[in-house]
């Protein structure tokens, strides 16, 4: 089989080369243990809303009523990088990939760090079965273009590469 631009269909294989292979060991996140879950902040989910103002994948928002209201119905603020693994946030020192620190709490709650996502979306970011490259600006679900929102606040890119690394990890590495 020859190296192309074509997916490569699901599958086993038996791979045989003159080269080399090199086999990824880098660990999947979900299979690291999470110490303590985060603590959610209610400046964060306002500071996603603000700025997103709908789903940033499917582009839902809620209706004028809801909003109103202040209700946000089936739209979530997620976190890119996940709550639940803050101690190894702090770790990996991931504050340096933010600017605007959060008018409380810690770095991980920054507007950086999190995405307006339709509830059922969010599910599937969180299990890293929905994802956003940022190199190519495009939700790997979707396989369509979806740009990412301009403003200065906009999601980390390095956090965004984090988590489309840690979905191919989990899904498309061989095993």
């Amino acid at each position: 089989m020859e190296r192309n631009d074509h997916n490569l269909q699901e599958g086993s294989y038996f791979i045989a080369t003159a080269g080399t292979v090199k086999v990824n060991t880098e660990q999947f996140m979900a299979k690291l243990k999470a110490i303590a879950p985060g603590t959610r902040n209610h400046d964060f989910c306002r500071d996603i809303r603000a700025r997103d103002g709908c789903c940033v994948i499917s582009g839902d928002t809620p209706d004028d009523r809801d909003m109103a209201r202040g209700y946000w119905g089936a739209l979530d603020a997620a976190h890119i990088y996940p709550l639940r693994h803050e101690d190894h946030w702090t770790a990996g020192n991931f504050a340096q990939c933010i600017s605007i620190l959060p008018t409380s709490g810690q770095s991980i709650n920054s507007v950086e760090n999190g995405l307006l996502l339709r509830s059922d979306i969010h599910r599937h970011f969180d299990n890293h079965y929905v994802t956003i490259n940022p190199d190519l600006c495009l939700a790997l679900i979707l396989l369509i273009p979806h740009p990412l929102p301009p403003p200065d606040n906009r999601p980390a890119i390095d956090l965004l590469r984090w988590h489309y690394r840690q979905s191919v990890l989990a899904n498309v590495r061989g095993h």
